[in-house]
């Protein structure tokens, strides 16, 4: 079902993109849900943007690598915009991906933001609910 999403998440980002762009997908924020899930389903996010052709992605390696040296260290907390930005900025980027996974019992819910950087704007938000496992 996450792969499904991704496809129609991939297909409203690249509307905005004419040109091949340097994109990063931040790390998740989560409630309910194990740091190592949150890697994976971010990984496979990246892995898509790429397979897409329309974006440099940022490797996982290399974003933490960049943010740890100007002294952020806890990278799962960012899931305000204002974070987003500082981020991009760092990473001197003008788009990043913001996403929160969380759980209730039995009930998921995925969110992504699309953000513009530069301009200081959610381009899209995404939001959708899973019942069962992944």
């Amino acid at each position: 079902m996450i792969k499904f999403s991704f496809f129609f998440i991939l297909l409203s980002f690249s509307l905005y993109s004419k040109n091949k762009e340097h994109i990063a997908v931040l790390p998740f924020s989560s409630q309910g849900i194990e740091e190592k899930e949150l890697i994976i389903i971010a990984d496979s996010l990246r892995k898509e943007l790429s397979k897409s052709n329309k974006y440099d992605v940022m490797e996982r390696s290399v974003l933490e690598k960049k943010l740890k040296s100007e002294g952020i260290d806890n990278l799962n907390t960012c899931d305000e915009l204002a974070c987003a930005l500082v981020y991009g900025e760092f990473l001197s980027l003008k788009y990043v991906i913001q996403g929160r996974l969380s759980k209730i019992e039995n009930t998921y819910t995925f969110s992504l933001r699309f953000i513009d950087t530069k301009n200081e704007v959610i381009i899209d938000d995404f939001t959708e609910f899973f019942t069962g496992n992944f």
